[in-house]
């Protein structure tokens, strides 16, 4: 089917857009970059309900770069949200990288060439992986990923400077228990990334650890518990967004009570704690917040975007809530979820009441940034 380019104009002192970037695709908060700038031109990577990985510019080029049809348990429904893509230009490479993984399967990895799009089947890694995560670090692409081949999830890299070929274990929980890091972000040594764990057992989500990892001497070097910044009714806490800015750090998470987890999910129903801090790893007490909100929550929990310059935004009951010159962006935001703050903020849409992880029925939108006076 085509896809159409809808333009929003909208009035705010000048003249500014929304985008329709397609009526059948997704994102996921975890799977990051999916959004990127090849000279001046922003590429946008995506799962479609079918099973698609698309990559398309703004300009409405695209190409499926991966098809999933085995993998999907079509008793169940269709593609599986997990399955959305991670996306950069490797700066050595001079091509587009894009990182898929169904749900706890092999890792599929792919090269394509940033003005044709035409795509190169460059690896595939047999394994049970989830939530691709794309940085770069001193001109070498580093892909921080979860790996549960034994019975932990733990999260690992891999990276371009060995042709992604060998695994290295950043975090190994206990038998049975599960990393979920959100994002990850640039720092000094390495790169700082936030995360909670999720246990077989109780199947919550435990704790808020912020730690960052030297990619030198492949250690982790610094870390601060955040737990004491959530309320102790929490039970289940899940972090997503997360930036760092000469050595300050922007994280941010939602968590749930016990009443709340119980209600249904998919409808907003469920009331959740989003919780926005800022800090540093040298004063694990010295963390304030910058926002604290309840708002109902989709499928997950809300997920929060932090951009490079430190700055935040989220979904609230239908309305844009965000520390970014975002003013502009008047919509109705009812079902909105997944923004990603990059020049402007992307998002996805639900196009019906219900949001299920395996059969998703969502369009995605593009607000540009103001123009800089």
């Amino acid at each position: 089917m085509r896809i159409l380019l809808i333009f929003i104009l909208i009035l705010s002192g000048c003249r500014h857009h929304h985008v329709k970037i397609t009526n059948d695709g997704n994102f996921l908060f975890y799977n990051s970059p999916n959004v990127i700038s090849v000279d001046g031109e922003m590429v946008v990577a995506y799962l479609n309900s079918s099973g698609q990985i698309i990559v398309q510019t703004m300009k409405g080029s695209k190409t499926v770069v991966h098809e999933y049809y085995e993998e999907i348990n079509r008793k169940i429904g269709f593609a599986d949200d997990h399955a959305a893509p991670a996306i950069i230009l490797d700066e050595n490479l001079g091509e587009i990288l894009v990182a898929t993984a169904y749900h706890g399967t092999d890792l599929h990895l792919y090269r394509l060439n940033p003005t044709s799009l035409e795509t190169t089947s460059y690896k595939m890694i047999e394994g049970r992986f989830t939530y691709p995560r794309f940085l770069q670090k001193k001109r070498e692409t580093i892909l921080a990923i979860r790996n549960h081949k034994s019975r932990a999830g733990k999260l690992v890299l891999l990276r371009s400077s060995d042709g992604f070929e060998t695994e290295e274990t950043v975090l190994s929980p206990n038998t049975g228990e599960f990393v979920y890091a959100g994002s990850v972000a640039e720092s000094k040594d390495g790169l700082v990334f936030h995360y909670s764990i999720n246990s077989r057992k109780d199947r919550r989500l435990r704790g808020w650890v912020l730690s960052e990892y030297n990619t030198t001497t492949k250690e982790i070097s610094n870390s601060c518990d955040l737990s004491y910044l959530i309320t102790d009714e929490n039970i289940s806490n899940r972090p997503t967004g997360i930036s760092q800015n000469n050595g300050l750090i922007v994280a941010a998470t939602a968590y749930f009570d016990e009443n709340n987890l119980k209600k249904p999910a998919g409808v907003f129903s469920r009331e959740n704690l989003v919780l926005v801090v800022k800090g540093n790893l040298s004063d694990c007490k010295g963390f304030s917040k910058l926002k604290s909100d309840k708002t109902l929550a989709p499928y997950y929990h809300s997920s929060i975007a932090v951009g490079d310059d430190l700055e935040f935004a989220y979904f609230s009951n239908g309305t844009l809530i965000s520390s970014a010159d975002l003013h502009h962006c008047v919509s109705n935001f009812t079902s909105a979820l997944y923004p990603t703050l990059f020049k402007g903020i992307y998002y996805a849409k639900m196009n019906e009441e219900h949001y299920q992880i395996r059969n998703f029925d969502n369009s995605l939108y593009y607000c540009a940034e103001k123009p800089r006076s």
